[in-house]
């Protein structure tokens, strides 16, 4: 089946780093000087969106009731970035905001609970991100985290210290290590007083097309690592993820405990997820998050509801907005071109091509996610002065109908172009 590929926006901006979990080796990589001669160079402004707020409501006898509201501020081209409006487990981490602030609606105000601020070096890495608490009237430091990243913008290292009333004293530490673009291990340690000791480990094993398999999960016990859980992650036809099992060890089996199982929309669009736990005999559901994705494909809001035995229940809900800004996206008519990147398909074949004009020799990564922020393929690619001709094939790829991000890393400058495969 011929697809349609239509390009939608591109931009560039400081690289930043991402999660990887497939492999893609490309058909061909071309320098061609000539193909530039051809085209357009030429870039106009056009604005994007990124989260500014979420107001979260409580369901009491009958009515949504306000409970809290978090607001978010950004500096220069920063945006919301894989923000996980469903999951919900990475909202203070994961936006490049300069600064957040959440506030408890008390019935007659809005009234200060925690506020966060984030720095950025000279590249946009992220270096450091401090949570403040309101107490008595003034706010106080409670934690922050202080950021380490490699030349390509990967984080390998962060240190969490909290505060001690008087300074910031450090608990935890993370080491962060890759196995070429994929993570695969993620270790913890306890700061003890006067030396860092192993606390716990997070190994990440991968399938043959580098689709994220299993997590396996140890903890130190003195002398050796113990296993203690792991997960165990589902796909579909489509690549899709269905579903991940948790799992504990027991010693000698593997028991199941948990489990989130994901639901897709009729566009292919991430829009639910269902909690289940076991019972030793069957999977009972108890919790179920819900999106309403507007035309875009940004939730305008999402539903939380627990499982009573017999029916859903409204639990809680969180209403989004969004500003528009400039983040460098280009809007050109009829040849979506950036002075550094073109997209273009081969009507007679599944084949699209990136056309890539760099100043520099070397490498850059090549990703492709879809709209939700994961990953489909990853590659490196050898870059040289000029034009740089890349052929990907869609069937290769394993990709449906739907909108795609592709990013290009190369030294501190990322180029990026969305597109749409019909």
């Amino acid at each position: 089946m011929k697809r349609r590929i239509l390009v939608l926006a591109v931009l560039l901006i400081p690289a930043f780093a991402f999660t990887q979990q497939r492999q893609l080796i490309p058909e061909g990589i071309t320098g061609t000087n000539e193909i530039s001669n051809a085209l357009k160079w030429e870039r106009t402004n056009a604005p994007n969106e990124r989260l500014t707020s979420f107001l979260m409501e409580f369901y009491n006898m009958g009515v949504w009731m306000a409970s809290d509201s978090v607001l978010f501020e950004y500096t220069g081209s920063h945006g919301h970035n894989q923000f996980d409006f469903i999951g919900f487990q990475n909202w203070y981490l994961e936006p490049d905001y300069s600064a957040m602030n959440w506030y408890n609606y008390s019935g007659t105000d809005w009234e200060n609970v925690q506020q966060s601020f984030q720095t950025f070096d000279e590249l946009d890495y992220r270096t450091s991100m401090q949570m403040n608490y309101w107490l008595s009237g003034s706010w106080e430091p409670s934690y922050r985290y202080l950021y380490s990243n490699d030349a390509t913008g990967r984080i390998v290292e962060s240190t969490f210290q909290f505060w001690d009333g008087s300074v910031f004293e450090d608990d935890h530490l993370i080491e962060y290590e890759y196995d070429g673009d994929l993570p695969f291990r993620e270790t913890v340690y306890d700061w003890i007083g006067s030396m860092w000791e192993e606390y716990s480990q997070t190994v990440f094993n991968y399938g043959p097309d580098d689709r994220l398999e299993y997590v396996n999960f140890y903890y130190w016990m003195g002398i050796g690592w113990e296993t203690d859980s792991r997960d165990i992650y589902s796909y579909n036809a489509d690549n899709q993820l269905t579903s991940i099992v948790h799992q504990n060890y027991t010693g000698t089996d593997w028991e199941d405990y948990w489990k989130t199982e994901l639901k897709y929309d009729a566009q292919g669009r991430h829009n639910q997820e269902i909690e289940y736990t076991w019972n030793g005999t069957e999977w009972l559901p108890y919790f179920r998050q819900t999106a309403t994705l507007s035309a875009g494909g940004l939730p305008e809001s999402t539903l939380w509801e627990y499982w009573d035995g017999y029916l859903w229940l409204n639990y809680y809900r969180f209403i989004y907005r969004y500003e528009e800004y400039d983040d460098g996206t280009v809007a050109i008519e009829e040849d979506p071109v950036s002075w550094a990147m073109k997209i273009f398909p081969n009507p007679a074949t599944d084949q699209m091509s990136i056309l890539v004009r760099t100043g520099i020799d070397g490498y850059g990564n090549l990703h492709i996610t879809d709209m939700y922020g994961q990953l489909v393929a990853s590659l490196n690619v050898p870059l040289s002065t000029g034009d740089n001709l890349i052929h990907l094939n869609l069937d290769d790829l394993g990709m449906d109908a739907g909108q795609y991000m592709v990013v290009l890393r190369s030294g501190s400058k990322q180029f990026q172009a969305k597109f749409l495969v019909q």
